[in-house]
């Protein structure tokens, strides 16, 4: 059996409610919070995200919209909570694939996704 071949796929059984933090987006597109104040955006498809959460803090213009916002806060909430646990279990079996260059272990980014979900749900609250 080849490399390729014996390596894991991440496969998931269902829909995730899952999102990054406002670190990670700002990471990602190599931006500031400074760059981003004035200026309009929109976050959609948001998810489970903190990005809108956090950017409101640092003063920042934007809107958050997903389908899945249809649904009761404490609902997304727990299925948050269900889909990070079911991700990360699958996440595991897959973690070869990955460069865990921006988070070092499952573990960390499992810390990251919920406290995404946290904000992003707290958020919503308010």
């Amino acid at each position: 059996m080849s490399r390729a071949e014996k390596r894991v796929k991440l496969e998931l059984d269902r829909i995730v409610f899952i999102g990054g933090t406002f670190e990670e987006h700002l990471d990602l597109f190599s931006l500031t919070a400074g760059i981003l104040k004035g200026k309009k955006i929109l976050d959609c498809p948001a998810g489970a995200c903190s990005f809108t959460a956090v950017g409101i803090q640092h003063g920042i213009d934007v809107t958050e919209c997903d389908i899945a916002y249809y649904h009761d806060q404490e609902d997304l909430k727990m299925k948050g909570y269900q889909d990070v646990d079911h991700s990360m279990i699958h996440r595991e079996k897959a973690k070869d694939n990955y460069g865990w260059n921006y988070f070092k272990t499952i573990e960390e980014l499992r810390e990251n996704r919920l406290r995404a979900v946290n904000d992003c749900t707290n958020d919503m609250k308010e």
